[in-house]
């Protein structure tokens, strides 16, 4: 009996130790302090409540490295331990809330990011992990999209983890994803799932189905995009924690205006329910950026499409765009846009900002327009300089619109040029409209709204300098 009392007392202390460590509040305690002490000052806890063995919580969690700074306000959980019996780690919820992750960059290191490797030394199973309010930052400044919900069922075994039921939620962006990673080398990903952006009140939002492969600091992905437009974009990226860069082409055959304008569409449509709609028999988009910006560049082959008040458009050639683009999550500046087509050709350079309201400046020039194939019985041709301004502030849209110059030929007359003119929520100001058309001329201003109040001057040589029926 004596010789069986040494380990039975030996194996009682362990089971005492481990319903301390383990089934207690000042065991858990016990536990984290002691992860404190000998992380040597890369973990810091400020609150612990519950058991190990069971639920528990920790409270203003940070781990501070060389590379990164990760705060925690809220990391909970329960555990099965019932499971560490069968030589598993089993977990009912694990739940992070208040995250912040701070990644620090080091100008003068050049070297490639070399990721540890990790191996699980129990299978680990997560029935849901959750994730709520997660904000990914620089300290130069560069700030990630505020992520407002991450979810999902986790298991890992080895040096592999598996994700499913993956949800994902970000100002105005859902995506549902599954797949597998692999915590070696240069970590190699395998993640498939789809996803939805919302783009405005009225707009068609954009879904898609992805996948996502190669490794995770250089990932490859193959995004079929289903709504506006149906098409499949191959996009690559370099460096993803540090100065990253990607590249994206696609070709999209045959789509409307509506489909991949449909926001603005929908204001026009709205302004005129007959308002004609393009459509596009090709478009091809290449593009290139970083986290800053993006370039591309646009090519697109496109028509119009039949309309109750305009059918003679449907009749027109077609026409092709090319147009070069630049912008970040704030906007999008245009330095050329080239419309070309028998009846003429149109450039224009521009900007579009969106930070708050959407406001636009762009600049048009015409040459050599043909007047007759959109405004049927008018003959001639037109070269033409405009200016525009303006601003879509919810629901109402204001802008100016300045003629600086007009020259060409109508019915056979010289013709020539200039108007200024203002919209408003009260309508239409013209502050100045002036045309001559051989030894005719035309002068407006005025109002047009609820009420119209326009003064009209005219000194008409001939009836057909001014009207086709006349000429």
């Amino acid at each position: 009996m004596g010789l069986l009392a040494l380990p039975l007392l030996m194996v009682l202390a362990m089971l005492a130790g481990l319903a301390f460590w383990g089934g207690s509040e000042p065991g858990l305690e016990q536990l984290a302090r002691l992860a404190v002490r000998s992380s040597a000052g890369v973990l810091t806890i400020d609150q612990v409540t519950g058991r190990l063995l069971g639920n528990w919580r920790l409270e203003g969690v940070r781990i501070q490295t060389v590379d990164l700074d990760l705060r925690l306000s809220v990391m909970e959980g329960r555990l099965r331990p019932l499971a560490l019996l069968r030589g598993e780690a089993q977990m009912s919820l694990v739940r992070g809330q208040g995250v912040d992750l701070l990644i620090k960059e080091d100008p003068l290191d050049t070297s490639p990011l070399i990721l540890p490797s990790l191996n699980f030394p129990l299978p680990l199973a997560v029935d849901r992990v959750e994730i709520e309010d997660f904000f990914i930052h620089d300290d130069s400044g560069v700030e990630f999209p505020n992520i407002e919900w991450i979810a999902g069922r986790l298991a890992a075994k080895n040096r592999r983890a598996h994700l499913e039921g993956g949800e994902y939620r970000m100002n105005g962006v859902t995506a549902q994803v599954q797949g597998t990673m692999d915590f070696e080398g240069k970590w190699p990903v395998d993640l498939r799932g789809g996803i939805s952006i919302e783009v405005g009140k009225g707009a068609v939002p954009l879904s898609a189905d992805f996948v996502i492969g190669a490794v995770l600091t250089d990932p490859v992905a193959e995004i079929d995009l289903t709504t506006p437009a149906s098409t499949r974009i191959n996009v690559s990226c370099t460096d993803l924690f540090g100065d990253l860069r990607w590249a994206g082409e696609t070709t999209v055959a045959r789509v409307s205006a509506h489909e991949i304008l449909s926001l603005w569409q929908a204001k026009m449509a709205g302004a005129d329910p007959a308002w004609p709609e393009p459509f596009f028999t090709e478009a091809h988009l290449t593009a290139t950026g970083t986290t800053d910006g993006y370039t591309g560049k646009v090519r697109m082959q496109g028509q119009w499409t039949k309309s109750a008040a305009w059918p003679h458009l449907a009749a027109l050639p077609p026409m092709t765009i090319e147009a070069e683009l630049a912008g970040d999550t704030e906007g999008l500046q245009v330095p050329s846009l080239m419309v070309k087509s028998e009846t003429g050709e149109l450039r224009a350079q521009g900007m579009v900002n969106w930070l708050d309201d959407v406001h636009w400046q762009a600049e048009l020039v015409s040459r050599e327009l043909a007047l007759a194939p959109y405004v049927p019985g008018w003959t001639g041709s037109m070269d033409a300089r405009i200016k525009t301004s303006g601003r879509l502030a919810g629901d109402v849209l204001s802008g100016e619109l300045e003629l600086m110059a007009l020259d060409g030929d109508l019915l056979g007359y010289p013709l020539s040029g200039t108007a200024q003119l203002r919209l408003d929520e009260a309508g239409l100001r013209v502050d100045s409209l002036r045309l001559r058309s051989g030894e005719s001329e035309l002068d407006v201003s005025g109002t047009v709204g609820e009420k119209m109040n326009l003064e009209v001057r005219a000194e008409v040589a001939s009836l057909a300098n001014l009207w086709p029926e006349a000429a």
